[in-house]
């Protein structure tokens, strides 16, 4: 387990990646596996990656984090928020937003 010191290297590292105009998405996606591997509740890591993701590879990455970020954090009110604030503004059909809502808390 990473302790503090760490912890306080990998956010400065994340944080130098996450450069706006930063495109090597691979040493990106494989920083924020491993951090948030370490550490999967927080969640404001799960948005920006979502929203690097976005910035880079377009929507189906993002929804990949969100899928995941949901399963990591369900009980997470920002990450839903998130989540459902991005299928809203990505989606105008309110189908999609009730699927999405019907898959994770109804079903």
């Amino acid at each position: 387990m990473l302790g503090p010191h760490l912890l306080k290297r990998r956010r400065g590292l994340l944080r130098f990646l996450c450069i706006p105009g930063q495109s090597e998405i691979l040493k990106i996606r494989k920083l924020y596996d491993a951090f948030r591997a370490e550490f999967p509740l927080c969640f404001g890591y799960w948005k920006k990656y979502a929203d690097h993701e976005g910035r880079l590879d377009g929507v189906n990455k993002v929804f990949e984090v969100y899928e995941r970020a949901v399963l990591a954090v369900t009980y997470s009110v920002d990450i839903w928020c998130n989540y459902c604030q991005f299928a809203i503004s990505t989606y105008n059909d309110p189908d999609v937003i009730r699927r999405l809502w019907f898959q994770y808390f109804v079903g």
